[in-house]
């Protein structure tokens, strides 16, 4: 009797119990500020990014490739709405020269719907003056396709964003690229109403066209650009109020000869390629 009681109490000596507790994290992802990230290699690693993307956007083999990267082009547009980054001046830089490429503008419009808006903030609040050149600049180049000028004026707050750019700007760069978009999207008849909603804006461009009087080359080319677009208007402006007096219907029904020049306006761009 007494084994059998030894034996039981060594049993009990080495029985336990093992019990499994699961831990599930129902805690959402915190959101790190861009450039609070803790992660500083991660700095490092954007910065060299972004000076390859630079490089590759300079070079005409490449840069239709990178317009058709959807990730690429949504971080971009996204990083230049950061105003207060460093990289967001970078951000901007690249898609600025993505537009350089005439077969890309079309592309960049149509296909990223927030392309547009984004630079039309970019240009209109951005603190930072090379920021909004750049903006500007791509803008300019965009208004270059004849396909492209209906939306990038039709945009909200675009013309008004240009406008407000002629009277407040803090570099000759900012002024020539924002009235070199205008010219070009003045010789666009569906945009005729646009320059007439936005207040003040034709009385910008005429404040333009009499800056020439200093004498600076900077100025000079403002004031060239801005009686441009003032020509332009007029011109289609003319032709939609004499539209019908062009047909003159007689006893033999001809049509009568044109009154009006067909102007020819050769668009501005920002360092373009053929």
């Amino acid at each position: 009797d007494g084994a059998e009681e030894v034996q039981k109490s060594d049993e009990k000596r080495f029985t336990f119990t093992l019990s499994v507790t699961s831990f599930v994290d129902t805690s959402e992802p915190v959101e790190i500020d861009y450039d609070l990230d803790p992660n500083q290699f991660l700095h490092g690693a954007r910065l060299t990014a972004f000076a390859s993307l630079l490089c590759l956007v300079k070079s005409k083999e490449t840069v239709n490739f990178i317009a058709r990267e959807d990730t690429i082009i949504d971080a971009l547009l996204k990083v230049s709405l950061q105003f207060y980054s460093p990289s967001h001046v970078r951000a901007l830089t690249i898609l600025a020269h993505l537009t350089r490429y005439p077969q890309n503008c079309h592309l960049l419009v149509f296909k990223y719907l927030s392309f547009l808006p984004v630079l039309q903030e970019v240009a209109s609040d951005s603190p930072d003056a090379e920021g909004r050149r750049y903006a500007l600049c791509a803008l300019q180049n965009l208004s270059v396709d004849t396909s492209c000028r209906a939306p990038v004026a039709h945009t909200a707050n675009m013309v008004k964003c240009l406008t407000n750019r002629l009277k407040h700007y803090e570099s000759k760069g900012e002024l020539i690229a924002a009235i070199a978009t205008l010219q070009n999207l003045a010789d666009e008849p569906a945009n005729l109403i646009q320059f007439t909603t936005v207040k003040n804006c034709v009385a910008s461009i005429i404040e333009v066209a009499r800056s020439d009087d200093n004498g600076e080359k900077e100025s000079d080319l403002a004031s060239y650009l801005a009686k441009n677009t003032l020509a332009t208007l007029s011109h289609w402006f003319r032709r939609i109020a004499t539209s019908g007096s062009e047909r003159i219907v007689n006893g033999s029904g001809d049509r009568a000869p044109h009154i009006l020049h067909n102007a020819v306006l050769r668009p501005t761009t920002y360092q373009g390629w053929s």
